[in-house]
């Protein structure tokens, strides 16, 4: 494993756990030799350059090529993505934005991540409740409602209840940004049946792809955006843990070109 990659620690997985292994294996007759990854084969010279900001060591081979790394703002990233091109960002709220300005364009977009589209599905048929139905606006109504009774809910737990709320927060701002891009319940059924979508590695549909970091770490492409890289960390990450996790990320994120 890599410790410069772990991403899952607010899913409980032990953010020591390569040191926590090496320490165990320290102990044993044979020992333990670790080997650092020190040289990437996938990416270009600039993205190193780049990545070596968070991960000092890391190289880029004698024979890799240049590359090419680009600030623009995100209209004109919008307008440049086509086809083949990877999407990153650290919230699904950022993803589901870029995904409907690609609507708009003609282009096909896919946000991985399935089980983010049932979770959307489900709150939808929470809100709506038995009658199954209503419109566009009354449904922004009742999720204003349930998000001001979470809010409070999880708020009065504290650090016990930051990453729900973190992760309440994601599900509430994706439903917003929807909301605002479809004229009926059922349009947004669809779009949330269709836009979010899980494949094998590699073997990519013809779409842009999008996702959060986490749901991107595996993919690789030639041309990759990064989008809103200032929500790296967001506002939800407190602890020397947390700011590490967001440092992985971001090391995750320069490196899938």
């Amino acid at each position: 494993g890599d410790r410069n990659q772990a991403i899952y620690g607010f899913r409980g997985a032990d953010v020591d756990s390569i040191p926590n292994m090496t320490r165990a294996l320290e102990q044993t007759q044979r020992g333990v030799r670790v080997l650092s990854l020190t040289y990437t084969r996938r990416c270009p010279a600039t993205h190193v350059a780049l990545a070596q900001a968070l991960v000092p060591q890391i190289k880029a081979l004698d024979t890799a090529p240049l590359g090419t790394v680009t600030e623009m703002n995100l209209s004109l990233a919008i307008s440049e993505m086509k086809i083949g091109d990877l999407v990153v960002a650290r919230l699904n709220r950022s993803v589901v934005k870029v995904a409907y300005a690609l609507i708009r364009r003609g282009i096909r977009p896919i946000i991985r991540g399935r089980n983010i589209g049932d979770g959307l599905v489900a709150l939808v048929n929470k809100l709506i409740g038995r009658t199954g139905t209503c419109t566009i606006t009354e449904l922004a109504k009742r999720i204003t409602k349930y998000d001001s009774n979470e809010q409070q809910r999880l708020g009065a737990l504290g650090r016990k209840g930051a990453g729900r709320l973190g992760a309440h927060n994601e599900k509430i701002g994706c439903m917003i940004e929807m909301l605002a891009n479809v004229p009926t319940v059922q349009d947004l059924r669809t779009q949330l049946e269709t836009l979010f979508a899980e494949f094998e590695p590699g073997k990519e549909p013809a779409a842009v792809i999008l996702g959060t970091v986490h749901r991107t770490k595996g993919l690789e492409s030639s041309r990759v955006f990064i989008i809103d890289p200032d929500k790296m960390p967001p506002p939800m990450a407190k602890e020397p843990w947390e700011y590490q996790q967001e440092k992985n990320l971001l090391y995750v994120a320069v490196t899938r070109c």
